[in-house]
């Protein structure tokens, strides 16, 4: 058997719950861990998870001194740094919070995450999750906490009551559990991640269109050391292809992470060079087909060896035996088994460029990549993942209040709501499908469908806006509706110039046949005044005419009145039209 210096896992149960600690030194750390992440939470609830993680937070210590913690797609991660008496009361605090949080400081941390999610920037691997998932399950970790404005004390509550277990944690520590800990946490269910696999994309490999200066793929793939393996070979193929041999890119990355116990996530992600982006995009989804073994240039032997020769050095780096007690309580975590040291060296020592060219094959036929708008996808096997697979609706047709914004419609229905705009595009959300309803005090709503397609209706910008908001109010209602914080002044649209006759003027609402449902005048005492100066202009302008050229225009007074004249009859007949 392979050794390494990584350490000896040690596995047992502490209160009731399943624990890892390895002989370790330094400062003691430790950590509790809970299958609880975004990807189990709804639209409405989106955010709930990382407001339960900061609840349990508060008071315990200045954050980030020596305590920390974090939520991600399917794990919530409370750890700290210290003494065995500092552990054991971490440990204490945190999950007595768990099982009572704080809700006196429920608002103050709402504005407070608030601002976390402000701070973070463009994300290609958060927007290809929404573009897989849709707004449900993984999609979820790129909603930013939609949901936060409408958690309660009781949906806190209950959350915790489900996922806050004995039997849905796991513990960990760099040295042997102290003595006299309590665990606060109630007996309950283990509850395991959804699995990643299914999806809203129809076929793979697909790709949708992003901005000029960035390219990603997401896929997944077995969990695995060839999956590792594949992120090593990859990355190193495509630093040397796309940095040094075409100076089309800076910084390509590759990352392989666990999202279950059988599943992980393999993240390509590269910045480009202005001008030079086809040179980077075809070379790297080539890679990943040239590793699937196709067009003979699958991976070698030396390119598995060199992999294996720098994970079993970093095995020897105190930073990887650090973080090893970790990796292993994520294993149990995810409701796997711990792989000791030799287990994992072994893994190591036996993966062929075979199980690699498997695990690319695996990557490719669930490939999704982010790729610049104005690149072309050459290969015949990419397909652009479609942007909707629902039909517009049938029912009434609103326009938009601004007559110059004519090829903006909504359709209405009792099956569901459709935008339409021109040459057909549209956007669709069925009375089925909503994953969720944001709802304003003034009026604004935006339906948001599974497939993460919007709606949104600014009561103010459409004919008979209201009616609209009172359609979706009655299609969706209950849990699926997302309350969000009043809006300042500012940032409510003021509706445009009323049209002569409110807001009835004019074809506003149509039926499923296209007829008008609302008829409107037209400006009946506009049109007479118009038409009234349009007569006495004309009129007066054809005498100073007749006088002008009678005088071989020669009086430049009367040139000018002429003119002056015929501009005001254009500009009453201008008005007229619009306000008709």
């Amino acid at each position: 058997m392979i050794t390494t210096d990584l350490p000896t896992i040690h596995l047992t149960e502490v209160e009731g719950i399943r624990t890892v600690w390895s002989e370790l030194p330094g400062p003691l750390r430790c950590g509790l861990g809970l299958r609880v992440g975004s990807s189990d939470e709804t639209l409405p609830t989106c955010g709930i998870t990382h407001m339960m993680e900061h609840l349990a937070f508060f008071g315990i210590g200045r954050p980030g001194d020596h305590s920390n913690g974090y939520v991600d797609q399917t794990v919530t991660m409370f750890h700290c740094e210290g003494d065995a008496p500092f552990a054991t009361g971490f440990l204490d605090s945190v999950t007595r919070q768990l099982v009572n949080p704080p809700l006196h400081r429920l608002d103050d941390e709402r504005e407070i995450l608030r601002a976390e999610y402000a701070g973070k920037g463009y994300s290609p691997q958060r927007r290809l999750l929404i573009w897989r998932y849709g707004a449900a399950g993984y999609g979820l970790s790129g909603f930013d906490g939609m949901g936060l404005h409408g958690l309660t004390p009781d949906l806190l509550t209950t959350w915790s009551r489900r996922y806050a277990t004995r039997q849905n944690a796991v513990l960990w520590f760099s040295g042997p559990p102290p003595a006299g800990m309590r665990i606060n946490l109630p007996d309950g269910v283990s509850v395991p991640p959804i699995d990643p696999l299914p999806g809203i994309v129809p076929k793979f490999p697909a790709y949708i269109g992003g901005p000029s200066d960035v390219v990603a793929v997401q896929a997944l793939l077995p969990r695995n050391a060839a999956a590792q393996a594949l992120g090593s070979v990859m990355e190193a193929r495509l630093v040397d292809e796309l940095r040094t041999r075409r100076a089309a890119a800076y910084s390509p990355q590759v990352d392989v992470s666990a999202l279950t116990g059988e599943t992980s996530e393999l993240i390509v992600l590269s910045d480009l060079v202005a001008g030079r982006q086809s040179d980077a995009v075809r070379p790297l989804l080539a890679t990943l087909h040239h590793l699937a073994g196709e067009e003979e240039q699958e991976t070698t032997a030396d390119e598995v060896d060199t992999w294996r020769a720098d994970a079993l050095r970093q095995a020897s780096d105190p930073a990887t035996a650090l973080s090893w007690p970790v990796s292993q309580a994520l294993r149990v975590l995810h409701g796997g088994d711990v792989t000791h040291p030799g287990e994992w060296a072994e893994q190591i020592t036996a993966v062929t460029p075979d199980d690699v060219t498997q695990a690319a094959v695996a990557a490719l036929s669930t490939a999704l990549a982010q790729v610049p708008t104005r690149v072309r996808v050459s290969r015949s096997s990419w397909v652009r993942a479609p942007g909707t697979l629902l039909e517009p609706v049938e029912g009434t047709t609103y326009d938009r209040r601004d007559p110059e914004e004519t090829s903006n419609r909504l359709i209405m229905g009792e099956d569901g709501i459709s935008w339409v705009g021109e040459d057909t595009t549209h956007t669709t959300v069925t009375r089925s499908s909503a994953a969720g309803v944001l709802v304003w005090p003034d009026g604004k709503r935006v339906v948001v469908g599974a497939d993460a397609n919007t709606v949104e209706v600014e009561p103010n910008l459409w004919k008979h806006g209201r009616q609209i908001v009172d359609q979706i109010d009655h299609l969706w209602s209950g849990p699926l509706v997302i309350p969000m914080p009043p809006r300042n002044p500012g940032e409510i649209p003021a509706p445009p110039a009323p049209v002569a006759g409110g807001e009835d003027d004019g074809p506003g609402a149509t039926g499923p046949t296209g007829e008008e449902r609302i008829p409107g005048g037209r400006g009946r005492a506009a049109s007479t005044i118009s038409r009234w100066v349009n007569g006495l202009c004309l009129a007066v302008s054809f005498g100073i005419g007749t006088q002008c050229l009678s005088q071989g225009w020669r009086h430049q007074d009367l040139r000018f009145a002429f003119v002056g004249l015929i501009f005001c009859s254009l500009s009453s007949w201008c008005w007229k039209r619009f306000r008709s």
